[in-house]
C-alpha cells in the first residue's frame, strides 16, 4: 500500500515535469486503441493489444518518474552550484569550445562591470578585444593579447595557471583555466577562475621597495663600521680588546650578510635581479667554490671533499649568481654538520635527459621530515638549526631555489633526522632550455 501511496505521491509531483509529458500522450493513445479495439477487433485479440499496451505503458511510466526524478536532482545540484559560484568572491567565466559565455557569477559581473545578461549566449572571439565594453573580458579569454603574461603552471598542464596585467585601467589577475570533459576526453566546457591581485601587488610592491630603500640605507654605515673594525683589528696589539675588536667585526659581517640579502631577495622579486650568462668548466667553477670555504670547514672540524667527475660538463650560468646558490649549499652543510663530520660535492650527468646534476651531502643534524617542504619559503628555517645558529636570515635556500630556477634547473632535498642531508640541483646542458627573461615565481 506504502508502494501505491509513493507512486501517485510521484505522479502529482512530476505531472508538470517535460519527462512526463509522453506519458499523457501515451494514455490519450491508449483510450483511442480501446475504442479502436472495441469496435473493429475479436475480443481476444482486443484484450490482448491492450494488455501488451498497458505493460508498455508501466515500463513508460517508470521510466518517465525515474526520468523526472533525476532531471529533479540534477536541477537542484545546478541550482547548488550555481549558487556556490555566485557565492564566490573570484569572478569564474564558463564558456564552450566556440567561446560563446555560458557562465558568468556576480563576481565576475563586478570585475568587468559587465551585468551577465550582456554576456550570456554571446560568443567571443579574438576581433572582440577592439570592443572598449568587452576588452579585459576578452583579454583575460585570449591571453595572447594581454600586454604582460606570466605562466605559473607547466605547459598543457591543467588546470592552466597564468599571470596576466592588464592596461586602462591597470588590473593584475591571476587565471585559472580548467576543462571539463566527457568520457571519450572530448572537451565540453572551459571555466575559467580570475582572481584580481590589484591590491595585494601594490601592497607587496610597497613592502618590497620600503625594504629595498632601508637596506641600502644601512648597508652604507654597515661597510663603515666593518671597515673601522678591521683597521682596528690590524692596529691593536693588546689581546683582550683585539678579541672584542673581533668579535663586534663579526657581528657587523652577519648585519651586512642580512641587508646583502634583502636586497638580493627585493631585486629577485621584482625581476631585476641581472643575470650575465656565459659558458664555464663545471669542474672548476666547483673547485673554485671549494677553495673559499677551506679555512670556513676547518673552524667546524669538517672535512670537505670534491668526487672527481667523471666526464666535463660545460654549462652556461652567471658564475656569480650560481656561486651565492652554491655557496650556500655549501655553507649551511658545513654550519650544521657534526664535530668531523663529511661534506661530499659531486656531479652526475641524469640518465640520457640533458641535464646534469650537481650534489651536496652532508653528516650533519638533518632536517624534521615536515619542514622539509618549507624549507625554501622565506624566512623559514629548521627548527633544529636555529639553536645551533640563532642569527641566520632563513633567506639563503629561497634565493638559492630562485637562482637556479632562472638557470633552467631544480632543486631537491632529501634528509634523514640527524643523519644528514643531501641537497641537489639541476642545470641544464641544452642551453635552450634556460629562460630567455628574468621571471619571479612566486610562493605558493
Amino acid at each position: 500500500m506504502g508502494q501505491f501511496k509513493l507512486f501517485f505521491r510521484d505522479i502529482t509531483r512530476y505531472a508538470g515535469a517535460p519527462e512526463i509529458k509522453p506519458l499523457w500522450l501515451a494514455f490519450l493513445l491508449l483510450g483511442a486503441i480501446i475504442v479502436i479495439n472495441v469496435f473493429f477487433l475479436p475480443a481476444f485479440l482486443a484484450w490482448l493489444t491492450i494488455i501488451l499496451f498497458l505493460a508498455g505503458l508501466v515500463i513508460l511510466i517508470i521510466s518517465s518518474l525515474r526520468a523526472a526524478r533525476a532531471g529533479t536532482e540534477i536541477k537542484i545540484k545546478n541550482r547548488e552550484l550555481e549558487s556556490v559560484i555566485d557565492g564566490l568572491d573570484a569572478a569564474v567565466i564558463g564558456y564552450d569550445p566556440s567561446f560563446k559565455i555560458i557562465a558568468f557569477n556576480k563576481a565576475a559581473e563586478k570585475f568587468f562591470n559587465i551585468s551577465a545578461q550582456e554576456v550570456i549566449g554571446r560568443q567571443f572571439n579574438p576581433g572582440s578585444v577592439r570592443n572598449p565594453r568587452f576588452r579585459q573580458l576578452a583579454q583575460v579569454i585570449f591571453p595572447s593579447f594581454v600586454p604582460l603574461i606570466n605562466q605559473i603552471s607547466e605547459p598543457n598542464v591543467w588546470p592552466q595557471i597564468v599571470d596576466i596585467v592588464l592596461e586602462e585601467p591597470l588590473c593584475e589577475f591571476r587565471t585559472i583555466l580548467t576543462r571539463i570533459a566527457d568520457e571519450k576526453g572530448e572537451v565540453l566546457a572551459f571555466f575559467k577562475i580570475v582572481r584580481d591581485r590589484t591590491r595585494e601587488k601594490v601592497v607587496l610592491r610597497s613592502k618590497s621597495e620600503f625594504i629595498n630603500v632601508a637596506a641600502h640605507q644601512m648597508r652604507t654605515p654597515l661597510n663603515a663600521i666593518n671597515w673601522t673594525f678591521e683597521s682596528l683589528i690590524k692596529s691593536i696589539t693588546d689581546k683582550n680588546l683585539k678579541e672584542v675588536i673581533q668579535s663586534g667585526y663579526e657581528v657587523s659581517q652577519r648585519a651586512l650578510k642580512i641587508v646583502n640579502d634583502l636586497l638580493d631577495v627585493s631585486r629577485i622579486e621584482e625581476g631585476k635581479f641581472g643575470y650575465n650568462f656565459e659558458n664555464a668548466d663545471l669542474s672548476e667553477f666547483i673547485k673554485n667554490i671549494l677553495g673559499q670555504f677551506k679555512l670556513f670547514a676547518g673552524q667546524y672540524q669538517t672535512q670537505l671533499y670534491l668526487k672527481p667527475l667523471n666526464e666535463k660538463f660545460t654549462v652556461r650560468i652567471d658564475p656569480q649568481k650560481l656561486s651565492i646558490a652554491l655557496s650556500s649549499l655549501i655553507d649551511n652543510a658545513i654550519r650544521y654538520n657534526v664535530k668531523n663530520g663529511n661534506v661530499e660535492i659531486s656531479a652526475e650527468r641524469i640518465g640520457q635527459q640533458p641535464f646534469v646534476r650537481l650534489i651536496v651531502k652532508d653528516t650533519g643534524v638533518g632536517i624534521p621530515p615536515a619542514e622539509i617542504e618549507k624549507l625554501f619559503k622565506k624566512f623559514y628555517r629548521g627548527s633544529n638549526v636555529v639553536p645551533m645558529e640563532p642569527n641566520g636570515s632563513g633567506l639563503g635556500l629561497y634565493i638559492t631555489k630562485n637562482i637556479i630556477q632562472q638557470h633552467g634547473g631544480e632543486i631537491n632535498v632529501e634528509s634523514i633526522l640527524d643523519r644528514g642531508s643531501t641537497f641537489s640541483f639541476t642545470l641544464p646542458l641544452d642551453f635552450s632550455l634556460i629562460p630567455t627573461k628574468e621571471v619571479f615565481q612566486e610562493e605558493n
